[in-house]
């Protein structure tokens, strides 16, 4: 029986007496020269990855073994029972004994960042870290008196649902864009009582929504009253005269007025 290994052929000779009986399969171990050690190498899991360099070597040979991990996985680090020799996936070492190195792989993690355009526009729900391969929503949900626009990344509009779905498979980064739903106000009927020096002026006016979007409640917008020799007061005016302000409590929806 001859055996090749690493380039050298071994002969082996089984030898018996006459009347012993041989079974059809037998174990055969071989002790290999005292300057030949095995290397051996496997993955965990195997799923994660490939690798390769196991074989048999010489003293002071040069050993090289190589992971390369499947996609979905990155390579963490080789170990050798249970210890780490090395966090580089080609790892080189002079032989000296035998070897049984395993390379060791996870499960890659993929990052989805998300940002909101303008920030008190809105909030979004599904960001964070995923597996590779795992299915991610995102949700974008508008503030009061905004509206979602749409879903961009890299500058580049992907879509204008508030709700959007991939698989992680790379990281990415996308923002959510709102718009400010505001109502389209005119002030018109504007009449006052006759004004006298050292009496009291009663002024009345009409606000109308003509906008497609109502004011929001509370007290959050105002009617400001000024006094000016122009038709309009607006930055720059010389002297304006600031008369008051007057909250507003309830929405004006569109058409609406007071």
């Amino acid at each position: 029986l001859l055996i090749e290994m690493n380039g050298c052929r071994y002969r082996c000779v089984v030898t018996g007496s006459c009347g012993i009986q041989y079974s059809d399969a037998a174990i055969l171990t071989v002790d290999l020269p005292y300057n030949l050690f095995e290397i051996t190498v496997s993955a965990n899991p195997t799923a994660g990855g490939s690798v390769t360099g196991a074989g048999v070597y010489e003293t002071a040979q040069t050993c090289t073994v190589t992971a390369t991990a499947n996609t979905g996985y990155e390579f963490v680090n080789w170990t050798e029972n249970g210890v780490e020799v090395s966090r580089d996936p080609s790892y080189s070492f002079l032989v000296q004994t035998y070897r049984n190195l395993v390379a060791n792989f996870s499960v890659q993690t993929i990052t989805v960042t998300t940002q909101v355009q303008p920030y008190e526009g809105g909030t979004i729900s599904g960001s964070g870290t995923y597996n590779y391969g795992a299915h991610v929503l995102l949700t974008a949900t508008p503030s009061d008196g905004f509206g979602f626009s749409n879903w961009t990344e890299n500058g580049n509009v992907i879509s204008t649902n508030r709700s959007i779905s991939f698989t992680a498979v790379n990281d990415r980064s996308l923002v959510a864009n709102f718009i400010a739903q505001l109502p389209e106000l005119h002030v018109t009927d504007i009449t006052h009582s006759d004004m006298i020096a050292g009496q009291q002026v009663t002024v009345s006016w009409t606000v109308q929504n003509d906008g497609l979007f109502s004011t929001p409640n509370g007290a959050l917008w105002h009617d400001y009253v000024w006094l000016s020799v122009e038709s309009r007061v607006a930055a720059g005016d010389n002297n304006p005269i600031f008369l008051g302000s007057f909250d507003n409590l309830s929405a004006l929806e569109p058409g609406e007025y007071y």
